[in-house]
């Protein structure tokens, strides 16, 4: 009976420890689903980690680029912009240059102009001068002219008071008369021509 008893207790032992490992057994699994959820959670932060880090990267990256364009586009815009500043610069030389040339040949042309124009008052100076000069001329060879017809004329008249001398010398004086007339109404004439030539 004692031994029913020792056999007893021991089996009662035996389902304890079982129960106790039993226990111990469910506290570990729980521990080790504890810790697989815990790994499950670390690896999952772990990628949204890499994928945040990723995203960042890829951000930083697209950032450098646009960076990178917008400098290049800065640089050529640069560029653009003295080209078209040398291109201005060089349109407003080429202004300045044609107007400076246009300049020149009007002052050239209008130098030539005056130059001829003074050739052509010296030109015409010249010929009034001459005609001035010939004008001059001929209203002395009328004086001279009249001084002789006025001569003849009186020698008409103390002619016209001696009648033996009458006849011949008056016939001679006549003629004499009329020529000297005649030459007079000729240099009127060339008198009146020139008149008409000359400027008053």
């Amino acid at each position: 009976m004692k031994q029913v008893d020792t056999n007893l207790q021991y089996h009662d032992e035996l389902m304890k420890q079982m129960q106790n490992e039993v226990q111990n057994l469910r506290e570990l699994e729980s521990k080790q689903l504890q810790l697989r959820r815990q790994h499950v959670n670390l690896v999952n932060g772990l990628e949204y980690e890499q994928n945040e880090l990723y995203q960042h990267d890829l951000k930083a990256k697209t950032l450098e680029n646009e960076l990178r364009q917008n400098n290049e586009k800065q640089q050529q815009m640069i560029a653009d912009k003295e080209k078209l500043e040398r291109q201005i610069h060089e349109m407003r030389f080429k202004e300045e240059l044609n107007k400076r040339n246009k300049l020149e040949l009007s002052l050239n042309g209008l130098q030539e102009l005056i130059r001829r124009t003074q050739e052509e008052i010296q030109e015409i100076q010249e010929n009034l001068n001459r005609e001035q000069a010939e004008l001059a001329r001929i209203e002395t060879q009328i004086e001279e002219l009249n001084a002789q017809i006025r001569e003849k004329e009186n020698e008409i008249r103390r002619i016209n008071r001696d009648p033996e001398r009458l006849n011949n010398k008056q016939q001679q004086l006549m003629l004499t008369h009329n020529d000297l007339r005649k030459q007079k109404t000729e240099l009127e004439i060339i008198i009146a021509q020139l008149a008409n030539v000359l400027p008053e």
